[in-house]
């Protein structure tokens, strides 16, 4: 397993091809690229369908066989600079401001229950112009992701972490209904590419 300082967003990938390309796997497959939400809601809905990376909370567990730990991550909130949110110090601060995330994912989702406002985008780049404009003052991800974008390109506003809120272990999530023999040999071949 991968921890926050080493994950290469693109290695992430690399660690799903490398287990799944074992010889122990007796079946086929096919990786597809879909906006979380749909992606979410297929592993959960279609037998032998699965998700990555997904965090592994209470109100999932019991939906899924999960798989992993394949990384750990951070969850922080981001504000532009010079702004009132830029200069919060912990997260009971960020009661007072609109907090932007991915819908559906976890980490939005548990500041959604703990009461503070919230406000979700299909595909996360958006919460990057959201907070340009200031739709929102403060955006939930993993500070090694926003990084990741910036090399490969992406254009960011000057943004500062404020508050880390917690480390979290990303999983391969696969429907409930995916047949276990399939789920044991999935486990096996990720315990194999962790040994090399």
């Amino acid at each position: 397993m991968l921890r926050n300082d080493k994950v290469n967003w693109r290695g992430l990938d690399e660690i799903i091809a490398g287990f799944l390309n074992s010889p122990a796997l007796r079946f086929e497959y096919q990786i597809r690229l879909y906006p979380w939400l749909r992606a979410y809601n297929r592993a959960l809905s279609g037998a032998r369908h699965c998700v990555y990376s997904t965090a592994r909370t209470t109100e999932r567990e019991a939906l899924f066989h999960w798989i992993g730990p394949l990384v750990t991550v951070e969850w922080a909130l981001f504000a532009k600079k010079g702004t009132p949110a830029a200069s919060i110090q912990k997260l009971e601060d960020a009661r007072q401001f609109v907090i932007g995330g991915l819908e559906g994912d976890a980490s939005l989702s548990e500041l959604k229950r703990q009461g503070f406002k919230t406000e979700s985008v299909v595909t996360n780049w958006l919460n990057k112009d959201k907070l340009v404009g200031q739709r929102i003052q403060l955006w939930i991800d993993d500070p090694v992701y926003i990084e990741f974008e910036k090399q490969k390109g992406t254009e960011f506003f000057d943004y500062v972490k404020v508050v880390k809120i917690a480390s979290v272990d990303l999983y391969l999530a696969c429907n409930i209904k995916t047949p276990t023999e399939e789920i044991e040999l999935l486990k096996k071949s990720m315990t194999a590419a962790d040994a090399r």
